[in-house]
């Protein structure tokens, strides 16, 4: 039996992570929206789905309206059910084989050596100009790895065979929630994911660990503080 039913309108950020990227495009397309990122030596164009839902919530032309008509219906409150202990059912996650569990070690200790060289970031696009810095370090390493690669709709920063490397640069409690998201996202298509927390505060490093732990992602998701 369901013990609580709780009814909650959703944002405009939620019906914007609701559209495909081809939706947010026309969106901005319609509105007149640049999807552009500015950046400190040139500017960009925004390609994640992150990146162009952040330029739109950023204009006052999009509205809830708009977004609803792009996504053809009127998008109707969340309906979000609490079940009670008995109804929660378990799903193990799988392992990453002894072969990735190696290799994220050796990615690690990759990602530490370029910490020490890394060089220091001004201006804006800081998040951007870092994950270039480390994932052009690890190509040395790793030629096979690809950047921004596209899963699912989605793009991480980098892959390494089947494992998945995200950069955040100073998240809040949004981008932290949003993150989770990603890596539950990811791990459809992924054995591994290696998150490195640029420039972060501990705690929000912890509160993003606990959210991995709740969710059983313990053993496929490594946290790296850069």
């Amino acid at each position: 039996m369901f013990s609580e039913i709780i009814f909650k309108m959703p944002t405009k950020e939620d019906l914007l992570w609701a559209l495909t990227v081809t939706q947010l495009r026309k969106l901005a397309k319609d509105n007149k929206i640049k999807l552009i990122r500015e950046g400190l030596l040139w500017d960009s164009p925004a390609t994640r789905k992150e990146d162009i839902i952040e330029l739109l919530l950023g204009s006052s032309r999009i509205t809830k309206k708009k977004i609803q008509e792009v996504s053809k219906g009127t998008v109707k409150p969340k309906k979000i059910v609490k079940p009670s202990k008995k109804d929660v059912i378990t799903t193990p996650k799988k392992e990453p084989s002894p072969y990735t569990k190696q290799s994220v070690t050796e990615i690690v200790a990759s990602i530490n050596r370029w910490k020490k060289v890394a060089p220091k970031v001004t201006g804006k696009g800081k998040e951007k100009k870092m994950t270039l810095s480390m994932t052009g370090y690890l190509a040395s390493a790793y030629p096979d790895i690809t950047l921004e690669h596209n899963l699912g709709g989605n793009r991480i920063d980098a892959v390494i065979k089947k494992i998945g490397i995200e950069a955040k640069y100073r998240p809040n409690q949004n981008e932290i929630n949003r993150l989770y998201g990603q890596v539950d996202d990811y791990l459809r298509y992924l054995e591994h994911i290696i998150v490195v927390f640029l420039d972060t505060n501990q705690s929000m490093i912890n509160n993003f660990r606990r959210k991995i732990e709740t969710g059983r992602y313990a053993s496929q998701v490594t946290l790296v503080s850069a």
